[in-house]
């Protein structure tokens, strides 16, 4: 009987990301799915034959544009394997049952002038939300990309200008304070605060929901990335 060092059950895009790491340094790997086609969340499929017949769905791997922060489709040579992503412009279509509708972009200008159809003053909030999550993000993409529990690896793993994210971030002792307080509050919290269109807020508590938690829910505020 051939034995493994390590078995994989289920082949979602993590368990494939996982067992391809373990092969490059040398294990034998048995990875066991049940499905014909791997891949899980992030695969590309025919859900509703009859209904739609052609239209291919993304089953909800919502959480796959974390790939993006790390260096997983590098270090594996994906694109030598064919591994192509497509980003789609503009990123979100939400209507609205009065007929209106909003169109949000890569591009946080573009989003802002959208967003100014509706009401001024949140396309100024909009430029500041963005630009303070986006420093978020860069003081958070070290800790994505090293060991658990390892500070030096997350350290090793900042440059400049995720370094300075972080100090912009965190600042004076009250930025410090307003960045606790803020990654204590929910989603709903940080809209009410930021925006007056509820057209606008709905949309972006909508978003906010896709990780599976009410848009109330406290120390949830980092679901607005």
């Amino acid at each position: 009987m051939q034995t493994y060092d390590v078995v994989i059950i289920g082949a979602g895009h993590n368990a494939l990301v996982c067992a391809a790491y373990l092969l490059k340094v040398g294990y034998s790997v048995l990875l066991l799915e049940r499905r014909s086609l791997p891949g899980g969340g992030a695969t590309t499929e025919e859900l509703l034959p009859k209904q739609a017949p052609g239209f291919r769905f993304n089953p909800c791997a919502i959480d796959h544009i974390f790939i993006h922060l790390g260096p997983v489709v590098q270090e594996l040579e994906l694109a030598k394997y064919g591994l192509e992503y497509l980003f789609c412009d503009p990123v979100i279509f939400c209507p609205h049952p009065d007929g209106k509708y909003f169109l949000a972009h890569r591009s946080v200008e573009k989003t802002c002038a959208e967003i100014a159809r509706y009401n001024s003053r949140d396309t100024e909030k909009c430029a500041e939300f963005a630009d303070f999550w986006q420093r978020v993000v860069g003081m958070l993409i070290p800790i994505f990309t090293a060991p658990p529990k390892s500070i030096v690896d997350m350290a090793g793993n900042s440059d400049f200008a995720k370094l300075k994210d972080t100090l912009l971030v965190f600042g004076a002792p009250n930025q410090t304070l307003d960045l606790v307080r803020t990654m204590f509050s929910s989603p709903m919290d940080m809209l009410d605060e930021y925006f007056d269109s509820e057209f606008l807020k709905a949309l972006l508590a909508r978003l906010a929901a896709e990780l599976s938690t009410p848009p109330s829910q406290k120390n949830m505020a980092l679901a607005q990335l």
